[in-house]
Protein backbone atom coordinates (compact mmCIF):
# COMPACT_ATOMS: atom_id res chain seq x y z
CA UNK A 1 0.00 0.00 0.00
CA UNK A 2 1.84 3.17 -1.37
CA UNK A 3 0.93 6.56 -0.04
CA UNK A 4 2.45 10.03 -0.88
CA UNK A 5 2.69 12.84 1.12
CA UNK A 6 0.14 15.67 0.29
CA UNK A 7 0.20 19.50 1.02
CA UNK A 8 -2.66 22.00 0.76
CA UNK A 9 -1.60 25.39 1.22
CA UNK A 10 -4.12 28.66 0.37
CA UNK A 11 -2.99 31.78 -1.01
CA UNK A 12 -4.44 35.39 -1.37
CA UNK A 13 -4.23 37.24 -4.04
CA UNK A 14 -1.06 38.83 -3.64
CA UNK A 15 0.55 35.29 -3.55
CA UNK A 16 1.18 35.54 -0.17
CA UNK A 17 0.18 32.12 1.81
CA UNK A 18 -2.33 32.19 4.35
CA UNK A 19 -2.94 28.84 5.47
CA UNK A 20 -1.27 25.75 5.05
CA UNK A 21 -5.07 23.65 5.14
CA UNK A 22 -3.13 20.09 5.57
CA UNK A 23 0.14 18.30 5.37
CA UNK A 24 0.13 14.38 6.11
CA UNK A 25 0.34 11.13 4.04
CA UNK A 26 -2.45 9.70 2.37
CA UNK A 27 -2.72 6.16 1.26
CA UNK A 28 -4.06 5.42 -2.57
CA UNK A 29 -7.96 6.26 -2.81
CA UNK A 30 -9.76 9.53 -2.55
CA UNK A 31 -9.89 11.65 0.69
CA UNK A 32 -11.77 14.84 1.78
CA UNK A 33 -10.59 17.28 4.09
CA UNK A 34 -13.06 19.78 6.03
CA UNK A 35 -11.75 23.12 6.74
CA UNK A 36 -13.28 26.42 8.41
CA UNK A 37 -13.09 29.06 6.27
CA UNK A 38 -14.72 31.27 8.91
CA UNK A 39 -11.70 33.72 9.74
CA UNK A 40 -11.17 34.36 5.99
CA UNK A 41 -12.46 37.63 4.72
CA UNK A 42 -14.17 37.60 1.26
CA UNK A 43 -11.52 38.17 -1.76
CA UNK A 44 -10.13 35.91 -4.48
CA UNK A 45 -7.99 33.03 -2.99
CA UNK A 46 -5.60 30.96 -4.74
CA UNK A 47 -5.38 27.04 -3.71
CA UNK A 48 -2.11 24.77 -4.42
CA UNK A 49 -1.80 21.08 -4.01
CA UNK A 50 1.68 19.51 -3.90
CA UNK A 51 2.72 15.85 -3.86
CA UNK A 52 5.89 14.55 -2.89
CA UNK A 53 6.78 18.11 -3.00
CA UNK A 54 5.79 18.51 -7.12
CA UNK A 55 3.05 20.81 -7.77
CA UNK A 56 -0.29 19.03 -8.78
CA UNK A 57 -3.11 21.25 -9.06
CA UNK A 58 -3.96 24.90 -8.35
CA UNK A 59 -7.30 27.07 -8.44
CA UNK A 60 -8.25 29.61 -8.15
CA UNK A 61 -11.70 30.79 -6.02
CA UNK A 62 -13.76 33.58 -4.85
CA UNK A 63 -14.72 33.63 -1.28
CA UNK A 64 -17.55 35.82 -0.15
CA UNK A 65 -18.51 36.27 3.31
Amino acid sequence: NESCSAELTLYDISGRSIENITSANFGRGKHAISWDASELRSGIYFALLKINGRKEISTKFVYIR
